[in-house]
C-alpha cells in the first residue's frame, strides 16, 4: 500500500529553493564557492599528490606550497611576500621556513633592501622537492582532467584562471577599501 505524504512531509525530501537572485549575494556566493574550490583542491593534493612524493622530511602541504612558490619566482622572497602570495598567516610562513631551513631545503639570507627582514631561496634539495611536487600535481591533474566528462581545453582553463584573477582583483580592492575605512574609523575614535 502506498502511503500519501502531506505537503510538509514532502518538503523534507526536496532541496530548498532560492527566494532571491544569487546576484543579490554575489560576494557571499564568491566566498562560499572559493572555500569549496579550495577544500576540493586540498583534498586532491593531500590524497593523490602527497602519496606520490619521496617526502623523507614529512613536509605538509603548506611547506610544499612555500617550496613551490620559491621555485615559481626568479629571485629570493621575504616571508612577508610569501604570506601575501599564499594567503598564509605570517606565523605559518615563519614556522614552515624554519622547518625547511632545518631540512636543508631553503637557504636564508640577508635582505639588503630591509635589514629587518630576510630572504629565502631554494637549495638544490629544495628545488628537487619543488619539481617533484610540481610534477606530481601535473600528473594527477592531467589524469583527473582526462577522466572528466566535460573536458576543459588549455584555452578554457586559461579562461577559468582569468575569471578567477578578475574576481581576486575585485576582492583585493574591496579589502583595501575596507582597510582604509578601518584606519579612518580608528583615527576618528582616537
Amino acid at each position: 500500500m502506498v502511503e500519501v505524504l502531506k505537503n510538509n512531509e514532502l518538503s523534507s525530501f526536496l532541496p530548498p529553493r532560492l527566494t532571491r537572485s544569487p546576484v543579490d549575494f554575489a560576494d557571499t556566493t564568491f566566498h562560499s564557492l572559493a572555500r569549496n574550490i579550495e577544500n576540493d583542491y586540498i583534498y586532491v593534493l593531500k590524497t593523490m599528490v602527497l602519496p606520490l612524493l619521496d617526502n623523507e622530511h614529512g613536509l605538509n602541504l603548506q611547506e610544499l606550497k612555500i617550496l613551490s612558490t620559491l621555485d615559481f619566482y626568479d629571485s629570493p622572497l621575504t616571508p612577508h611576500y610569501m604570506a601575501q602570495v599564499l594567503r598564509f598567516d605570517p606565523a605559518t610562513v615563519t614556522r614552515a621556513t624554519k622547518k625547511l631551513t632545518g631540512a636543508g631545503m631553503v637557504v636564508r639570507s640577508k635582505n639588503h633592501l630591509d635589514s629587518r627582514s630576510v630572504n629565502f631561496s631554494l637549495s638544490s634539495e629544495g628545488k628537487d622537492m619543488a619539481e617533484q611536487y610540481a610534477n606530481g600535481v601535473k600528473t594527477v591533474f592531467d589524469d583527473l582532467h582526462s577522466r572528466l566528462e566535460i573536458q576543459a581545453s588549455e584555452e578554457r582553463r586559461l579562461e577559468y584562471l582569468n575569471a578567477l584573477y578578475a574576481i581576486r582583483k575585485r576582492s583585493q580592492a574591496m579589502r583595501e577599501i575596507s582597510e582604509q575605512k578601518g584606519k579612518l574609523r580608528k583615527r576618528a575614535c582616537e
